[in-house]
This record gives C-alpha cells, structure tokens and sequence, in this order.
C-alpha cells in the first residue's frame, strides 16, 4: 500500500506485485526516489480521471528513468473493451491483445471509429450503459452493423449550402438565427446532428456575471479536459446596441470562435467550435451572423 498525501486529502494506492511485479518494482522506485514530491495533477477531468506525477507546478516537466516492459492485466474481472476501426493511438490489435489477458472480457471493434470509440456514437454508449447495469452479461451489438457499418463521406461545407433561421430562448433571455435544420442539445446550443458528441457546435449563452467570467470558465473547461488554450482577441463589433468582442482559439484539430458583450449587467456569449477544416466557412456563414443576429429579448 502506498499513501499518497495531496491538498485534497489522502489517496490510498493498492499495488498487486503478483499480477504485475515489473510495474510495481518500478512505480516503487519512483516513489522512494521522491520523484512524486511537489508534483501536480495536470490533468483532471470530472467524473472520468485524473492524472499526475509527471509535471511540477507551472507544466516543467520532470525526467524519467528508463522505460520498462509493458504488463499485460491478467484479471477475472468482468471487462468491456472498445477499439476503434480507425484508431492510429490505441489500435484494434492492442484491443485484443489487452483482451487476451482478461478471462470475462466483452471485445468490440467499432468500424468506423477513432480514438475514444465508447464515446464517439450513441451506440457504444448505450452498450457501455447497458454493461454497468449488468457487467456479467454481453451487451447487445446489433446497433454496431446497423449504426456504424457503413462508412460515409462527407464533401466540404460551402456558405451557399447553409441558411439560417429564427430562434428565441425565454430562459436566456435572447433571440438570433442558427443555422435551418440543426437541432438544440441544451437551452442555447446547437449541433447539426442534435448530439452534444458533434465536433461542430454553436453556444449562445446570457448570464449576470462579468465577461472575464465567461472566459475564464471556457479555459477551466478546456483545461480540466487536459487542453491549454490562450485566447486571441481578433475584432471588435456592434450590432443590436451590443458591443461584442471576438476572440479564437485552438484545441487539437477543432476551432474555437468567440464573441463576448456586456449590457445593462448581463454578458452575452456566443461560441463555436468547428474542426479546422470547415472553420473558415463556418465563421463567415453561421458565426459572424449569429454574433450579428443576437438580441437581448428581456424576459
């Protein structure tokens, strides 16, 4: 057993030497050298991890000894894997080799998936829910040759191809144009498909607290999600008696545009994420005209 004594408290770690002797010789070597000492967790995100013991205060990167031979998890335990088709970071192959060791295992390749495939499509989540219910019976994977057998291509986005129509959210207090046929995932956002897994999004939001605030908590966000982002102020603009503000961003492969205003003690946000690829459409067709079309309903 190792203790581990944090500014939140104490984690108490269990090692099993029997399963997997190199990596806990090692992890050992590590903590008796004081390597963990003044270390961050860098990455933390809700609900899902957090990791640490690599970086100190301010991202420094701290120096590692030599790498050892991965082990294999031998273990009884009821085990539901995932590998994307398409995965270039963890794929299918070492799915099944993590498999080969994991005695009461469910192995699921998903074709047409990246990386994070139990995330990517409604269907492996349902099947990851359906395995925390009752973890000793085989989800069903019908909806894999239904849902995700077939493999379609998508042409890029054209300006011409969107057109925009009327919104009003009472709850925000706000009305403007989203583009025709996309569909609300919570009161002021908005995804072509109507899922919040979408990598394009538009986000419309009011509150009475300052802008600064507003920003703040997109960065937490990004960062608690492991993404350092800096934001760059790009323009300025008014429209509807709002002054806006416009920054941008970029985390991985995704855009980030931002417009931020402030009047009468309520700010006003408009965000949109868009890969890369579709940004420079997708600012010109859905966003600009979204930060133009905002107006304070006041209700």
């Amino acid at each position: 057993m190792v203790r581990l004594n944090t500014s939140f408290g104490a984690i108490t770690i269990e090692l099993n030497a029997a399963k997997a002797p190199k990596t806990v010789q090692n992890f050992l070597g590590y903590v008796r050298s004081g390597h963990y000492d003044g270390t961050i967790f860098h990455r933390v995100i809700n609900g899902f991890m957090i990791q640490g013991g690599g970086f100190e205060s301010g991202m420094r990167q701290k120096p590692t000894g030599k790498p050892i031979e991965n082990e294999p998890v031998t273990s009884d335990i009821p085990t539901l894997i995932f590998s994307g088709g398409f995965d270039p970071i963890t794929p299918a192959a070492w799915g099944k080799a993590a498999a080969a060791t994991l005695s009461r295992h469910f192995f699921f390749e998903l074709p047409a998936a990246g990386h994070g495939a139990s995330l990517s499509e409604e269907c492996p989540r349902n099947m990851l829910i359906a395995f925390v219910k009752n973890p000793t019976v085989r989800p069903d994977d019908s909806c894999i040759a239904g849902d995700l057998g077939k493999i379609a291509f998508a042409t890029p986005l054209r300006a011409e191809d969107i057109t925009l129509s009327d919104f009003e959210e009472p709850l925000l207090g706000l009305s403007g144009k989203v583009p025709a046929g996309w569909k609300s995932v919570a009161p002021g956002t908005y995804t072509p498909s109507g899922k919040q897994t979408d990598t394009i999004a538009l986000l419309m939001q009011a509150g009475p607290i300052p802008a600064q605030t507003f920003l703040n908590l997109i960065k937490q966000q990004f960062e608690q999600a492991g993404v350092n982002v800096e934001l760059r102020e790009t323009a300025r603009r008014q429209a509807n008696s709002l002054d806006w503000t416009l920054y941008a961003t970029e985390a991985s492969v995704l855009g980030i545009d931002i417009a931020v205003a402030e009047k009468d003690g309520q700010t006003y946000f408009v965000l949109m994420q868009s890969p890369l690829n579709d940004q420079a459409v997708l600012y010109d067709a859905v966003f600009l005209p979204a930060v133009d079309a905002l107006r304070p309903t006041g209700k």
